[in-house]
């Protein structure tokens, strides 16, 4: 490399970092605008959280009125538990957060995206919790067997 090149080369390098700009890529999973794969993620999520609630309510409703407990309580010996009760809130929690999203996507408010992102942190932190629970713990205080836990 001669002294001319080598110049040049130190030249470009103090020339691009005081003109060092950056654009905002304004791409989501580098196939969609921000906008068209935020409302995917938002429509995607509703219809994943209402299969799974639906989901629940089939398998959970099957569960009970196989077994031979039979209470007095809703329906066809069918109780409410404290189980339903939060399973039923954090689904209501997470189709509103998705639709406020679809929302701010459509209508291009960002400050619509901002209680989905605290949802899903709160969804990954609690997680993130029993995950680690279940791995210091999985043998002896949850009472699971060695094949329950692997």
């Amino acid at each position: 490399m001669s002294a001319g090149e080598l110049l040049a080369l130190v030249q470009g390098f103090v020339h691009s970092r005081h003109t060092m700009e950056f654009s905002p890529d304004n791409s989501c999973c580098f196939c969609l605008t921000l906008r068209s794969g935020t409302i995917l993620i938002g429509f995607g999520n509703c219809m994943l959280y209402l299969c799974m609630f639906a989901w629940y309510l089939l398998y959970h409703e099957r569960y009970l009125t196989s077994s031979t407990i039979h209470t007095s309580g809703l329906g066809e010996g069918l109780t409410v538990t404290s189980l339903d009760i939060s399973i039923f809130s954090i689904f209501c929690i997470q189709i509103l957060v998705n639709i406020l999203l679809l929302v701010g996507a459509v209508k291009r408010i960002p400050s619509h995206t901002i209680p989905w992102l605290c949802a899903n942190a709160v969804s990954m932190i609690i997680t993130m919790i029993f995950i680690v629970i279940t791995i210091l713990f999985g043998t002896t205080k949850l009472s699971l067997n060695y094949n329950e836990y692997v």
